[in-house]
């Protein structure tokens, strides 16, 4: 299948200049997560926590992918695990870095985009509402398995179908037209949300792997633990 997201990113070199996210944005985003306290979630933090629980983590590593302005890499550094924070925007990585250096954590920053990260492997694997923004859904979920250290977690929340039902116009009309050709023909074309239908086979990576689908507000928590 074509993969048309990973040709799109040739063209749009974040290593030359490019930035999805403006700086305003970033900003923006950030005092969001900041003052209205709106986005972040600390039971996301208590299940990993339960995970490994009896269990040292300083020598623990995590991946946070699409790590935007930093919050959820600082809470996870104060936790004790080796962070690593990936985002592809450049102006999100600098508000972390200066809001880590405030809060006075230790985290390392992967620049580029997520299926670069996962050159290795990691004991905690966390996207929240990113895995989106991967090129394409299954590949993807291939890629987190063979990166899933020995008795692992992998942890994401992820916007479905149900966020269609929030958009209006031609924004709403083209996102569900991409929506349903990823769903049927795995098309990924920009950054439409995943099926619901297809996250029990897409995250089913076989007898070694635990899998937990759960409501998460509007949006769907999925959790594989390797055993």
């Amino acid at each position: 299948m074509l993969n048309i997201n990973l040709l799109i990113s040739k063209f749009r070199n974040i290593q030359n200049g490019y930035d999805p996210i403006s700086e305003q944005y970033a900003v923006k985003y950030f005092n969001d997560f900041e003052h209205e306290g709106k986005r972040f979630d600390y039971a996301i933090g208590e299940k990993i926590l339960s995970h490994f629980h009896g269990v040292t983590l300083d020598n623990l590593t995590l991946i946070d992918l699409g790590a935007g302005p930093g919050q959820y890499s600082a809470h996870f550094a104060r936790l004790g695990f080796k962070v690593f924070h990936q985002d592809v925007s450049l102006n999100f990585i600098n508000l972390a870095k200066a809001y880590h250096k405030k809060q006075g954590v230790n985290v390392t920053y992967h620049h580029n985009y997520m299926e670069e990260s996962l050159n290795r492997s990691y004991n905690v694997i966390f996207s929240n509402v990113s895995y989106y923004y991967c090129f394409s859904d299954r590949k993807f979920a291939e890629l987190i398995r063979e990166s899933l250290a020995e008795k692992g977690i992998f942890i994401a929340i992820l916007h479905t179908e149900r966020r269609l039902k929030m958009l209006k116009g031609l924004k709403g009309w083209i996102l569900t037209m991409q929506f349903k050709l990823n769903e049927i023909i795995g098309l990924k074309v920009g950054h439409p949300p995943i099926s619901s239908k297809v996250i029990p086979s897409m995250f089913n990576f076989g007898k070694e792997f635990e899998l937990d689908i759960l409501p998460w507000g509007i949006d769907t928590m999925v959790i594989v633990r390797k055993v």
